[in-house]
């Protein structure tokens, strides 16, 4: 990436920028701004403005699958006094 002045800013990530430049040549246009920066890194968005006609259904940046995930909170996190459990032996007596 680069300034209007043509100074190197950074780069993306080779996987996004494949998939990018592979969108961007069948049809579809993107906005980026720069959301932050400092001397070692910079932040940016990345916002699909049209896709092509060919892939209109191919979303450009796809939600990652977290459908493994188990959320878990401990009872001492959620109550105040600690909840009676049964211990797995009463369960199998």
């Amino acid at each position: 990436m680069e300034t209007e002045g043509g100074d190197f800013i950074g780069r993306l990530p080779d996987d996004l920028s494949a998939r990018i430049i592979k969108l961007s040549k069948a049809g579809n246009t993107y906005n980026s701004i720069i959301r932050s920066s400092t001397p070692t890194q910079v932040k940016i968005f990345i916002r699909e403005v049209t896709r092509g006609k060919n892939i209109k259904d191919i979303p450009s940046f796809p939600v990652s699958d977290k459908s493994n995930y188990v959320a878990f909170t401990p009872p001492d996190l959620i109550h105040e006094e600690r909840p009676e459990m049964e211990s797995l032996e009463d369960t199998f007596e």
